[in-house]
């Protein structure tokens, strides 16, 4: 909508009791080795972390997950592991056994380890995703079927995490998984908002697939107990705005989803967030200093043990007290 006349109004109750909020703050990638540093990390309070790994096959070098799952497990337990990303996304509807045994692997080597399991990321878009929609539904099944063959029920699956919200597509893809008799623990996809847009309809998204799948019995069976916006914070400048991750977090966290996770990007430097050592950004990759929004998560993280009600008159000005 149009800019509001009048100046916003901010109010917090400190007379309400204060209580203790689960952060749901988390980040995609952002480590490399021992950068940055703990205190860094740790400040944060992250409650997701989700990864994969790159491959430069001409530089016949990469980034591996796990060194990022051994540094990560000292802040969070939650570790969403993109299998796509070690499948160095290679098209599954061509080799079905490649892929079913690429699962099993995988399953084998790190079922010891607490790891939320993600077949596919971006399946509806063209740069992760070559095939059709039937073709991907059929590259879950397979992988659901041979990750429960090695790991039994105790593997906690999450999907589909589409690029955007589309309800449409989110519902065919949960009916396939209910008709298909699979599991499907966290309902996971992106929002990457541009900058200055208004972030209110994030929340109304996760309403709704609260209300039309979590909540309804007709789809209990499947075992959905968590909802993941596994990538959030738009490219560009967006990427450091501290108001833009703040609006984010806020319109999240008012939706209830269980977990955030910043997205990576090209930085304005040109260098590529995901792999530098940055948080997705919001660290100086050269020197580890604090941007600004280092500080926006910061604030975050500190009202979680002893938050307060707060409200404001304009939906585009938001306060954690």
């Amino acid at each position: 909508g149009s800019p509001s006349p009048l100046p916003a109004e901010v109010s917090v109750d400190y007379s309400a009791p204060a209580t203790t909020a689960k952060s749901m703050t988390g980040f995609l990638m952002g480590v490399t080795g021992a950068l940055p540093n703990d205190d860094t990390i740790a400040a944060l309070r992250p409650g997701l972390w989700r990864a994969g790994e790159e491959w430069n096959v001409a530089k016949g070098a990469g980034w591996a997950w796990e060194p990022a799952y051994e540094r990560v497990r000292r802040y969070t337990e939650r570790f969403t592991l993109a299998i796509s990303d070690t499948f160095r996304y290679r098209r599954p509807f061509t080799n079905w056994p490649d892929w079913e045994q690429h699962v099993r692997e995988l399953a084998r080597r790190h079922g010891d380890k607490k790891l939320i399991w993600e077949f596919w990321n971006e399946p509806d878009g063209g740069q992760f995703w070559k095939g059709s929609f039937d073709q991907f539904l059929e590259t879950w099944r397979r992988g659901h079927q041979a990750l429960r063959e090695v790991l039994g029920p105790r593997a906690f699956l999450s999907g589909p995490s589409y690029s955007r919200y589309d309800r449409k597509l989110l519902g065919l893809f949960i009916d396939y998984c209910r008709d298909q008799g699979l599991s499907l623990n966290a309902v996971t996809w992106h929002e990457l908002g541009r900058r200055g847009e208004d972030h209110v309809g994030i929340r109304e998204h996760i309403l709704e697939i609260r209300r039309d799948f979590l909540e309804n019995p007709a789809y209990a069976k499947l075992g959905m107990r968590e909802i993941h916006i596994n990538e959030c914070v738009g490219s560009g400048p967006t990427q450091y705005s501290p108001g833009d991750i703040l609006g984010t977090l806020w319109y999240i966290e008012q939706g209830g989803a269980d977990g955030a996770c910043k997205a990576c990007w090209t930085g304005l430097d040109g260098a590529k967030n995901c792999w530098n050592a940055s948080l997705d950004g919001i660290v100086n990759p050269e020197n580890g200093r604090p941007r600004a929004a280092w500080w926006a998560y910061k604030g975050y993280a500190d009202t979680l043990s002893a938050r307060v009600p707060s409200s404001s008159t304009d939906r585009r000005v938001v306060a954690f007290a």
